[in-house]
């Protein structure tokens, strides 16, 4: 029987909330901040590279690992730093803001209208005028599957495409 590498853990409320690779890292994160002994401006550091991050979770591409710590990054809940003496060191340091996740958490809980289900807002999409998206009960019914009717215009089924990830990602 082969050796197994250990278990990973992650918090499932982050992963519907942000994605399980956004789970995973944030979790990674949490592990080594623990054993961090860098403390720089009352927050503990750790410091890893793409390609440390690529073996240390072998199942998540470097690319992937690379867009998601970026996202990480743009939502505030990663701060990103180089703290590095050499200027040729390019080795990113980062800090898990728990309150910026938990604030996250927080607002991206699904919100319904008058007490019913059927009407959920995305607070992902904004479509243009500064309000979020949203769906209705029924309406996505029709798209099993991920499949946008033939007869939809193009500017629909991209609309619909959208749509459908949303209510993915706000229904887990």
């Amino acid at each position: 029987m082969k050796n197994f590498e250990p278990n990973r853990a992650f918090n499932t409320e982050v992963a519907a909330a942000l994605g399980i690779y956004q789970a995973i890292l944030i979790q990674q994160i949490r592990y080594w901040q623990e054993k961090s002994t860098h403390e720089i401006d009352g927050r503990k550091w750790i410091y890893n590279t793409y390609q440390d991050w690529s073996k240390q979770l072998t199942f998540i591409s470097e690319r992937t690992i690379r867009r998601e710590l970026k996202k990480l990054a743009e939502l505030k809940i990663v701060r990103v730093a180089k703290y590095n003496i050499s200027k040729f060191n390019h080795t990113k340091w980062y800090s898990l803001d728990e309150e910026k996740l938990q604030e996250y958490l927080d607002n991206k809980t699904p919100k319904c209208r008058n007490g019913q289900i059927g009407q959920v807002e995305c607070p992902r999409e904004d479509n243009g005028n500064g309000k979020s998206g949203q769906f209705r009960t029924g309406q996505v019914d029709h798209f099993k599957d991920n499949k946008v009717p033939k007869n939809t215009s193009l500017n629909n089924q991209q609309k619909i495409k959208e749509i459908l990830e949303c209510f993915k990602e706000v229904t887990g």
